[in-house]
This record gives C-alpha cells, sequence and structure tokens, in this order.
C-alpha cells in the first residue's frame, strides 16, 4: 500500500499540490503520511487524505476580491518555463492545469510577471490580450502565486464618465456663454433698427408737415440752404 501510495519508508507527511488524479476525475490536493509501529520505526503502511479544492478554495477565489464585471483572482506556479494555472479562469473555465504558458511567450501575462519576480501592482495583459491592472503575491509556504485582476476599461469607467460630464458641463457654459453674447449683440441691433424706423419715422412726419404747408399756404414760401441757395419754392 504504501509503495503504491508513493510513500517512502524515511518520509514523513507530504503535502501533494494541485494535480490531476484519474482515479476521482478531478484535480486534487493531498496529504500523505506513514503509518508506522508505536516505536516509530517500523512502517506499517501509509495513509493519504484527498481534498476537493471546489468545496472552499476555489469558490473563495470565484468570490474574491470583489463583486465586479471583469475581475478575478486566480492561483498560478512556475514549472521550469512554464506557467501553470491552478485553478479556473473566468472566461476559460478548463484551464486548470491544463492551459501553461511559456514566458518568452507570453511576457505581458499577470502570472508571467510574477512567476519571474513582479510582485505588487503593475499594468498587464491577461489570457484574452486585454490590458488589466494586476496585483499579485507570493503565498507563504508555497510555490503558489495569487493573483487579482481587472480591466483597465472597468477601472477609468468613473473617470472616463467624470471626464465626459466636466466635458459636458463645460460645453453647456460654452453655449450659455454664446447664446448670452448672442443675445447681446442681437439685442443691440434690434436697438439699432428701433432707432433706425424712428428716425425714419420722423423724417417723414416732418416731410408731410413741410409738404402740407407749402400745399396749404397763401404766401410765397422759399426753402434756402445755408448759403442762401433755394432749395424749394
Amino acid at each position: 500500500a504504501s509503495a503504491r501510495l508513493g510513500v517512502a519508508p524515511d518520509e514523513g507527511v507530504v503535502f501533494e499540490d494541485f494535480r490531476w488524479d484519474p482515479a476521482e476525475g478531478r484535480v486534487v490536493l493531498g496529504f500523505r503520511a506513514p503509518v508506522r509501529d508505536r516505536d516509530g520505526i517500523r512502517m506499517l503502511g501509509a495513509l493519504r487524505l484527498l481534498v476537493d479544492p471546489e468545496d472552499y478554495l476555489y469558490p473563495l477565489l470565484r468570490d474574491w476580491p470583489t463583486a465586479s464585471r471583469t475581475a478575478e483572482s486566480l492561483l498560478a506556479r512556475r514549472e521550469g518555463d512554464r506557467v501553470i494555472n491552478l485553478s479556473a479562469l473566468r472566461h476559460r473555465s478548463d484551464a486548470i492545469l491544463r492551459l501553461p504558458f511559456r514566458l518568452e511567450e507570453r511576457p505581458d501575462l499577470p502570472a508571467v510577471q510574477a512567476a519571474q519576480g513582479r510582485l505588487g501592482e503593475f499594468q498587464a495583459r491577461d489570457y484574452r490580450g486585454t490590458p488589466v491592472l494586476a496585483s499579485a503575491r507570493q503565498v507563504p509556504g508555497s510555490p503558489w502565486l495569487l493573483i487579482a485582476k481587472i480591466d483597465q476599461s472597468e477601472v477609468l469607467a468613473p473617470l472616463r464618465t467624470r471626464g465626459q460630464a466636466t466635458a459636458l458641463l463645460g460645453l453647456a457654459i460654452l453655449a450659455l456663454a454664446a447664446l448670452a453674447l448672442s443675445l447681446q449683440v442681437h439685442s443691440g441691433e434690434l436697438h439699432h433698427m428701433a432707432r433706425h424706423l424712428e428716425l425714419e419715422r420722423e423724417a417723414k412726419t416732418m416731410a408731410e408737415r413741410f409738404h402740407h404747408l407749402m400745399r396749404e399756404a397763401n404766401d410765397l414760401v422759399l426753402l434756402a440752404g445755408p448759403n442762401q441757395e433755394v432749395l424749394e419754392a
């Protein structure tokens, strides 16, 4: 039994990383340990405990860090020149242990950058080729990398909305200013037109009065200019 479980006589408790278990037909975590006699010398057998990450770990990753349209968290580990996904991806549920990325092929991936030692917050492109903001941490005591990422478009959407609102407000202010200026100019034009009509009305009234006087007068009426030239008689 110990040989079938891969337990060496001289080893203690061993943690088994994420792996595909053909017998279970799923990805499991495990622990294996030798079972010894009371003296702890003779090995009587071996014990293996299997943990289904779907019971707790994967649901936790799916719900963390926050409710979002594009955010997701994932676990990964480096194996030589490749990075292996240890959890399902939001847009690739079949990626667990089946979607390795070579470091030199996709240097822009958050998991690849984290595997090369870039931890903390940084910009990257995810497996869809979408620009994202990522945060990566090393899980203590394990080869796992924990990466949380979110599309830049979702992060910048509120800023774009505010920018658009500010732009619209600025355009509205400019439009109001132009309208006020237009009304002012139009008001001046109306005033000028009203004054012109009033002058024309006064001139017409004056002309009608002169014609009436000249037509009805019994005396000689002469209209002379400044140089005493007769303009009308």
